[in-house]
């Protein structure tokens, strides 16, 4: 009995190293939560461009000509970002603006003459953001605000004059367009997905640095999420000079493995191998969750257009529709990734365009289903397979030459890619798609770009499509 509980105490001490310090390979990726993030950002850019043109053509048997061109424009913008991660919200917001400006002039001379200015000024607005609240557990509200104002004003002067210096013609031509939209979207939902790239470089970078016999210990479970915490809090610090931030980097993860025992103090080779890693490793898109919503969601758009000697154009089209998400992502292990993703929406949408055609009423209703793995090997190899389909069914009242104006239309694809670093000298880089397409009364010529419902245009017919394509490419450095 006394020899027994001995062997058991020596299995137990045994594995017990095994217990407290998980393998690395082992660690739990689809476990991983992000840090509290927040983020504000404000940037401003200025840009201004000119050129010009002065030629002369003699000995022309239709006579001497000259040809001067001088062209001016200008723009300048803001954009603001507002990111904010907790137990509570996932927030990103973003509004930007744009002005910008046009001036130019032409004169040509051959005999008679063409002389000619435009001028354009150009101002926009987008603002959207998109929040999920928790508030309770996994079930959270969402809410979808957005918006956008553009306005375009023109001005094109055109002078034309005979042999003789004689006016012929001389007109100004003013137009003026604006587009705005609003919307809002308003959903419940259950469950929640956790990004976790950043857990993802720091286990392949502890796993580079376990390979080349750089770590004192093997790190836990709980010093692994700690690193990659700190990591994503790096990576989402605002910054103005990325060569600085990612020495940055370095010196934080560096003095952290540090402090944690797990490398030595002052080891070149675990900088080396950081900054490596930071810079240059491969980082996918990797995320940890799923997530089921529905959201109902109105948007208003409106267009007008003036222009001299033509009517005013005006037309607006109103959405009220309704979107169902079910999303899936999960990390197996640190080497694959699963993810599946389906959404269907049904969307009631009325044009009312005076110019053109009395008010069009049509019902849109979509389905979208993909999947996909990912294998991620090593920070350089990596292989995706994605596949899927995509219904989408358009209904009208409207009639043409007795026919029901519409669209049903239908897509089934598959597509691959593969990086495959099989050494310094050789690697592969290859690709494949596959895709199935079906239309049905394809020319219903739905314009939402300006509203426009032109059914005019219709007319019924039924298309077919399979296409394929395939790439590869391999890279030999002989020395």
């Amino acid at each position: 009995m006394k020899q027994l509980k001995q062997t058991i105490w020596t299995i137990a001490i045994v594995l017990l190293p095994f217990s407290i310090f998980a393998q690395i390979e082992s660690y739990p990726i689809k476990d991983y939560k992000l840090p509290v993030i927040k983020r504000t950002s404000l940037d401003l850019g200025f840009s201004t461009n000119s050129n010009g043109l002065n030629g002369k053509v003699k000995g022309n048997p239709s006579g001497k000509a000259t040809d001067n061109r001088f062209n001016f424009n200008g723009s300048g913008d803001a954009s603001w970002n507002y990111y904010f991660q907790n137990h509570k919200w996932q927030t990103n917001s973003y509004a930007y603006s744009n002005i910008s400006g046009d001036i130019g002039t032409s004169d040509y001379k051959q005999g008679s003459e063409i002389k000619t200015s435009s001028s354009q000024l150009n101002t926009s607005i987008h603002a959207y953001s998109s929040s999920l609240y928790y508030f309770r557990d996994k079930l959270f509200i969402s809410l979808s605000p957005g918006g956008s104002i553009n306005y375009d004003r023109s001005k094109l002067s055109g002078t034309y004059k005979d042999n003789s210096g004689a006016i012929i013609s001389d007109d100004d031509i003013y137009s003026n367009s604006t587009f705005s939209n609003a919307g809002m979207g308003v959903g419940i939902g259950y469950g929640r997905i956790e990004p976790v790239p950043d857990v993802h470089k720091i286990v392949f970078t502890l796993l580079d640095l376990k390979k080349s016999g750089r770590l004192l210990k093997e790190p836990s479970t709980d010093e692994i999420t700690q690193i990659s915490q700190a990591f994503s809090t790096l990576r989402n610090e605002r910054f103005f000079d990325d060569r600085e931030q990612k020495i940055r980097y370095v010196k934080v993860i560096d003095s952290l493995i540090t402090t944690m025992g797990i490398t030595a103090k002052g080891d070149i080779g675990v900088s080396t191998t950081l900054y490596d890693n930071i810079c240059y490793a491969y980082m996918p898109s990797r995320y940890s969750g799923y997530r089921i919503s529905l959201e109902p969601r109105g948007d208003y758009f409106d267009h007008t257009y003036t222009r001299t000697g033509q009517d005013r154009y005006s037309s607006h089209l109103v959405t009220l529709g309704v979107n169902a998400n079910l999303i899936y992502e999960t990390p197996i292990n640190i080497y694959w990734q699963r993810n599946l993703s389906m959404n269907i929406s049904y969307t009631d949408r009325t044009i009312d365009s005076k110019n053109y055609s009395p008010t069009s009423k049509y019902k849109v209703s979509e389905i979208n289903l993909s999947g996909g793995y990912g294998y991620y090997p090593n920070t350089r190899t990596n292989l995706k397979i994605s596949f899927g389909g995509r219904y989408r069914n358009i209904d009208s009242d409207e009639t043409y030459n007795g026919m029901p104006v519409g669209l049903k239309y239908g897509e089934f694809f598959a597509n691959g890619s593969l990086y495959y670093y099989l050494s310094p000298k050789v690697r592969i880089d290859a690709s494949a798609q596959l895709a199935y397409k079906t239309n049905i009364d394809a020319n219903a010529n739905i314009y939402e770009s300006n509203l426009q419902f032109d059914k005019n245009a219709y007319d019924k017919f039924t298309t077919k499509e399979f296409s394929y394509g395939f790439s590869a490419k391999l890279t030999y450095a002989i020395f």
